[in-house]
């Protein structure tokens, strides 16, 4: 009869610990057709101050994007929004739409992504 219960209270604390785990999420899964979009929610250098995207590690949308895969964090600290990976078959266009950065001269229609190495430096983009 004690061995049942060393197991219930065994499997229980098993549990317990997994769900602290997954409530404080410090382990998250994404999958490969999948993208991360890393929000920070609390930084000792605190919000930012103009912008969308927090460049210095203050709290907010991180210029990070996380692949596929397992990725581990500070507990209580991110908050990760899945969004479908977009891919641009070769020989088509693809159109980006930028909500922050520095903004188009008057006269200029399209922006340039040449110090940006094509899209792939967010902070520079």
């Amino acid at each position: 009869m004690f061995e049942n219960l060393s197991i219930f209270i065994t499997v229980g604390a098993v549990a317990a610990f997994m769900a602290l785990v997954y409530a404080a999420g410090v382990i998250r899964y994404i999958a490969n057709d999948r993208i991360g979009i890393l929000e920070k929610l609390w930084s000792v250098r605190g919000s930012i101050e103009e912008g969308l995207i927090a460049l210095n590690g203050e709290a907010g949308f991180q210029p990070r994007v996380l692949r596929g895969g397992f990725h581990f964090f500070l507990p209580f600290q991110y908050r990760v929004h899945k969004a479908p990976l977009v891919t641009i078959l070769q020989g088509q266009i693809g159109y980006v739409f930028a909500r922050d950065g520095i903004p188009l001269a008057p006269t200029q229609t399209l922006g340039s992504n040449l110090a940006a190495d094509n899209f792939q430096d967010v902070e520079e983009f």
